[in-house]
């Protein structure tokens, strides 16, 4: 190994402003039998491991062979996903690489052209959105999607409206019951503040909140959904060192205590190479290598898509596939010499 593939690994694993990632281990999960695939411009996509277990199944999540096409544009090739009860796993990429399309497609934001989601074994591939929040799968946004003219404490009432059974005539008349429902929405909207360490911002309206708050009001507000999975779509951004250092903590905490599955987009690689358990990785929408976070910190691969091919011992550039590599004695050609 030459020492320039060693820096580009060290930075790979360093680095905190790349991309977004997913962390699988191997033996967590088992996709559908699966041979490798012809993936974009000739890339070999890679696919969920054959374990002999019905991938549905063994997972919280599974998406099989995703495609999705905008016109001629093939945005996500042929990906299978899954993840399994109680883990933390991670989805990244360099930029362009296809995370957040694909994410939406599991949230159903946006329909695949090709393959399936299912969800505790169901297939949801043409559930909605908002039903398939209900069902478990909650999400937050890469750019905040908050009510600003609401309270910190009402922002998380309103997703909790799925699991409410008092209706319209119940509210208007103020019902016992329907008083009691609320009471006890107003109280886990509390606890839930408390949860992600905002509980002092209840009373504030949500505009006033800081950015890292607000992105804690975001997960607050997802976990009132009470789901099965946690999607974060970079959950860290505009969180100091030390904030982002604690989300690590609180990660562990929802899969532990609430027994909930996270996967995360996030661009701070020292977040993900920290709290991943497994990470899948994207490249122009083809995956390209899923593992630990040495596996992927350890890739050629992944160090190319984020960093770009490395040189040659003295750092010039590799010659283009099917040129002929020249010797330390060949003289430039009368071509060259004119465009120098």
């Amino acid at each position: 190994m030459s020492s320039s593939d060693g820096g580009l690994r060290e930075t790979l694993g360093d680095v905190t402003q790349l991309g977004s990632t997913p962390n699988s281990p191997e033996a967590a999960d088992g996709g559908r039998p699966d041979s490798a695939e012809s993936g974009v411009d000739g890339r070999v996509s890679v696919h969920e491991p054959d374990t002999g277990v019905d991938p549905v199944e063994a997972n919280v999540l599974f998406a099989d062979r995703i495609t999705i096409r905008f016109g001629g544009l093939t945005a996500v090739d042929n990906v299978s996903f899954s993840i399994p009860p109680k883990s933390v796993v991670s989805l990244i990429g360099p930029n362009g690489a296809g995370k957040t399309t694909f994410f939406n497609v599991l949230t159903g934001l946006y329909e695949a052209t090709e393959g399936a989601v299912y969800l505790d074994g169901k297939d949801i591939t043409a559930v909605k959105p908002h039903k398939r929040a209900a069902m478990g799968l909650a999400r937050t946004f890469q750019n905040i999607r908050l009510f600003g003219l609401m309270t910190a404490e009402e922002n998380v009432m309103v997703a909790m409206h799925s699991h409410l059974k008092a209706g319209v005539m119940s509210t208007i008349i103020r019902t016992p019951g329907q008083r009691r429902e609320e009471r006890e929405a107003r109280e886990t909207a509390r606890e839930l503040l408390d949860y992600v360490g905002i509980g002092k911002t209840v009373g504030e309206l949500a505009r006033n909140l800081s950015y890292g708050d607000q992105r804690r009001l975001e997960i607050a507000r997802a976990m009132a959904l009470k789901p099965r999975v946690l999607l974060l779509d970079e959950p860290t951004a505009g969180m100091n060192p030390q904030e982002s250092s604690n989300f690590n903590d609180f990660v562990y905490r929802v899969r532990d205590e609430k027994g909930i599955s996270v996967l995360l987009i996030e661009h701070d690689m020292s977040v993900i190479m920290k709290i991943s358990e497994r990470i899948t990785v994207l490249d122009r929408g083809a995956m390209i290598a899923q593992g630990t976070p040495d596996d992927i910190r350890n890739n050629q691969q992944v160090i190319e898509a984020y960093l770009g091919k490395t040189g040659t011992r003295e750092g010039k550039r590799l010659p283009k596939p099917g040129a002929v590599a020249a010797g330390p004695s060949a003289q430039p050609t009368t071509t060259e010499q004119e465009q120098a």
